[in-house]
Formats: C-alpha cells, structure tokens, sequence
C-alpha cells in the first residue's frame, strides 16, 4: 500500500503511513524535515497479523524519538485506518507498546477513545525538580504534573524543555500544570 497523509487532532499533526518500516531516527527527523507542515510525530501503521480487527502503531516523536503512547496519535490513526477502508467498523482497536486502546469513529470525524486510568505511584510523593513542586504519573508514558497557584505566568515551552535533560525521565516526559482549586 504505502500511502501515507498528514493528519491533525487536538493540537498535534502527524505525518501518518502503512509500513514506513522506520528503522531509524534520522529517517524520522527526514520526514519531519521534508514536511511542508509543521508536525508532531511520524506514525507507521501495519494490521495486527494475529487479530485481523487490530491496527499496530508505532509513533516516532518528531525528534526521532519512539514513544510509548500518545492518545492524539491514537485518535488520528483510527481514522486514518478507517478512511483507508483497513477496517469497516467503526470501532478500531489500535495496538501501541503500552497496550491497546479502543477508539470509535462518530458522526462529523470526532473520534473517541477508551484509554485506561492514570497509574500512580503506591506511594505518591510530590517531587521538586527546578524548583517545581509535581507528581509522577503514568498514563501509558510519564508525566510530570506540577501544581501551581500561577499558571498564566508559567513559560511552558520553556519549562517543559528543561525536564526533558532529567535523569528521573531518562526518556523524557510531558510536563502539565494544573491549580487545585
């Protein structure tokens, strides 16, 4: 098949495919160079050999980067697979290094998805790192959440940058915000 398109949900764009066979981050970072939009992430998607009712993603970070799971990538290719006629269902189970995750193509291209609940630590500790006082959690990839009284003064690219050279994160993480109200 090798058809590929770019696709965009809730913010992040991707440059999606049906067996990109990726064997490396250079050849990420050249589709991700050769785009003429900006984009996300690099996701090659092949049909579970074992399930036929399965779609396999592997999602590559626009940096060249494999990641574990990102839900918006998920989303997109659900419908990339059911735009492609993978599958005529409308419920499309999407196979990522952290499990499956159950979407559903709904009227007017909103595609929905089942995702499990957040894992905390057993034992939860508030972590400062930068001077940032946050949990770990994990949703399938970590992420630090940090809790501020100050949100619309947060330099979030900026500080999100920063933790991505923390060793507790060896391979990175997403950095939210939140006020507890």
């Amino acid at each position: 098949m090798n058809k590929f398109k770019y696709i965009s949900g809730a913010g992040n764009s991707f440059y999606i495919g049906d067996e990109l066979n990726i064997n490396s981050d250079l050849e990420v970072i050249a589709y991700v160079a050769d785009s003429i939009h900006e984009i996300d992430g690099v996701i090659s998607l092949t049909i579970d050999n074992d399930n036929k009712n399965t779609l396999n993603m592997e999602y590559f970070n626009s940096d060249g980067s494999k990641a574990e799971l990102c839900v918006n990538g998920v989303r997109c290719a659900a419908k990339y697979a059911y735009d492609n006629k993978y599958f005529s269902d409308t419920k499309i189970l999407v196979n990522t290094p952290t499990g499956i995750v159950e979407t559903e193509i709904e009227e007017n291209d909103v595609v929905s998805s089942l995702i499990p609940y957040p894992k905390f630590p057993d034992n939860l500790t508030y972590h400062e790192i930068l001077g940032y006082k946050g949990v770990i959690v994990d949703v399938g990839n970590p992420h630090f959440v940090i809790i501020s009284q100050n949100i619309d003064d947060i330099k979030i690219e900026e500080i999100g940058r920063k933790f991505q050279d923390i060793e507790l994160f060896n391979n990175g993480t997403n950095v939210e915000f939140c006020n507890i109200i």
